[in-house]
């Protein structure tokens, strides 16, 4: 399996030396932030391309179905290019469309669209330049307008242009175009009154009822070189702020006790806490979820499942962390019972 990351190297602008196939893509830019559904948008583009032919399957969508907040016109521009490619370049069977919906944090999704083909057989290195072809070679045919590759180019261009990356990756007779594009939520801001302050500490209550769930945050918070002390409900985690200072709180939304919006209150009216960011954890995704979030004060929500960039990305606006490696634990040695596993320490 060869995959080929396709970076930001070459000064080229989004529509340049592609003559009038880059000014048709480039006429799919002119527009602003709107709101879109990206299950809608690629639903229609679709059934555009495909025109009831069966050439295109869209073989899954993952994630969450959200309404974004982003340049719709754009994202459609690079999808089409994508799809279009692939549908001249096949050899057997349908053009397959796998999407992806990632919630990273309050108000932040990531897309990502694979579109797999098969084709001639793949080569790394052609790969390669159908986004990011020699500058000789872009300058001699990128006025040519019967290559339609010259539109690849212009995509690379058009995708950094919206914060995201393509790829291509391959193997045998199958390749597989992948871009990913960053979008925020549609109606969804920083929770009102609250502006990122950077604390010095790095101590953290975590408040989860699920041991395995402990454990895993536990030790991706230790790799930001934190220290994580935890409470499995409510009650705990009100005694635990009234005797210890903390520079965050990462809250379960779903506790066996209350629920994170009632608690974020309550350890927000202690004296001890008072002005500390409160970050909610939770798997559902629907706006009414995040509007509670925001209502009960907490500073942003991270989506399960977690991960150490999700963790990183979101703490980031509120403490000073540093990522670092852990050593590994020596052979044969058990981790501690839950009784005993009470705190961790960096």
């Amino acid at each position: 399996m060869h995959r080929i990351p396709i970076g930001d190297t070459g000064k080229v602008s989004a529509f340049a030396s592609a003559g009038p196939a880059g000014a048709a893509l480039g006429a799919e830019d002119a527009s602003g932030p709107e709101n879109f559904s990206v299950r809608e948008v690629l639903s229609e583009l679709v059934d555009a391309l495909d025109q009831g032919r069966g050439l295109v399957t869209i073989e899954g969508w993952q994630g969450p179905s959200v309404v974004v907040a982003g340049d719709r016109r754009g994202f459609k521009a690079v999808a089409r290019e994508c799809l279009d490619h692939a549908l001249r370049h096949r050899r057997a069977q349908s053009v397959a469309v796998l999407v992806a919906t990632d919630a990273v944090s309050w108000g932040q999704y990531r897309v990502r669209m694979d579109v797999s083909y098969v084709g001639s057989r793949f080569s790394p290195v052609a790969g390669e330049w159908w986004f990011a072809p020699p500058r000789f070679w872009r300058r001699m045919l990128g006025r040519i307008t019967l290559v339609p590759e010259s539109r690849l180019w212009v995509c690379r261009g058009l995708v950094r242009k919206l914060g995201g990356s393509v790829g291509v990756s391959g193997k045998g007779r199958r390749a597989t175009l992948t871009i990913e594009v960053p979008f925020g939520a549609a109606g969804i801001g920083p929770a009102p009154g609250l502006t990122p302050v950077r604390r010095p500490g790095r101590r953290i209550l975590l408040v989860e009822d699920e041991h395995y769930n402990r454990l895993v945050i536990g030790g991706l918070l230790r790799k930001l070189n934190c220290e994580v002390d935890w409470a499995a409900d409510g009650a705990n985690a009100l005694t635990m702020a009234c005797r210890h200072d903390y520079d965050a709180m990462l809250i379960d939304w779903c506790l066996p006790d209350t629920d994170g919006g009632t608690l974020a209150r309550r350890l927000g009216a202690t004296a001890r806490q008072s002005g500390v960011p409160m970050f909610a954890i939770t798997g559902h995704v629907a706006p009414g979820r995040l509007d509670e979030c925001r209502a009960a004060g907490m500073a942003a929500v991270v989506f399960k499942p977690i991960s150490e960039e999700k963790l990183f990305q979101v703490l980031g606006d509120w403490l000073v962390l540093e990522k670092r490696e852990l050593p590994r634990p020596a052979m044969g040695v058990k981790p501690p019972p839950p009784h005993l596993a009470r705190s961790y320490s960096a």
